[in-house]
């Protein structure tokens, strides 16, 4: 079983990671380089793993399923924060890249780990920033654990994944993944 990490710990995180961003920005610097990896951190979900079954509601309290045998469109999925600048970058990335491709044949979705709480701000964000795709709200389990980022191993933000139609992970990144590297593993994975 992976490293899980309390719903707390991870948004303490967040915050303080958004913290020196902005700090960062305020004093002209650019802000801090994402840490080495840790060693004996728990690795993202590893290519060719059949990626876990999730059921989320979106901002709008709308269900969003994915998993189900049978029924599996190519994700593109990301894991992030609105308190998180490199987030906010990456969800651009990700929402010029659904441009690129039909509706039909890739879809994708984003993952916010702020809390139902903030339901209303990060629906009001998804607006503001024209994100068509669903933002999901993930949900904290009776042990304090996010229930789908603890299933995908998020320990670091943003975390994208891309699954093929059979439900397996193609790509799983964390931190800044550029557009034509998204673009190259969905049309690899469109192309089977």
């Amino acid at each position: 079983m992976g490293l899980r990490i309390p719903a707390v710990l991870l948004a303490a995180a967040l915050v303080l990671s958004a913290a020196q961003g902005a700090w960062s920005q305020e004093a002209g610097t650019a802000p801090p380089a994402a840490p080495a990896e840790v060693e004996g951190a728990t690795p993202l979900l590893a290519a060719g793993t059949t990626a876990p079954a999730f059921h989320l509601a979106d901002t709008a309290g709308a269900e969003f399923a994915y998993g189900e045998v049978g029924n599996r469109t190519p994700l593109l999925l990301i894991f992030f924060s609105v308190f998180c600048e490199p987030c906010r970058a990456e969800l651009s990335i990700v929402r010029t890249v659904r441009g690129e491709f039909p509706t039909d044949a890739l879809a994708v979705a984003a993952v916010c780990l702020d809390g139902k709480a903030l339901r209303a701000t990060v629906a009001g964000f998804a607006e503001q920033d024209g994100y068509s795709f669903p933002i999901l709200m993930d949900e904290v389990d009776e042990r304090g654990m996010f229930r789908t980022a603890d299933a995908y191993r998020v320990t670091r933000m943003p975390t994208l994944y891309l699954m093929d139609g059979a439900g397996r992970i193609v790509l799983a990144e964390t931190g800044r993944v550029e557009a034509d590297e998204i673009e190259r593993a969905v049309r690899a994975v469109l192309r089977k």
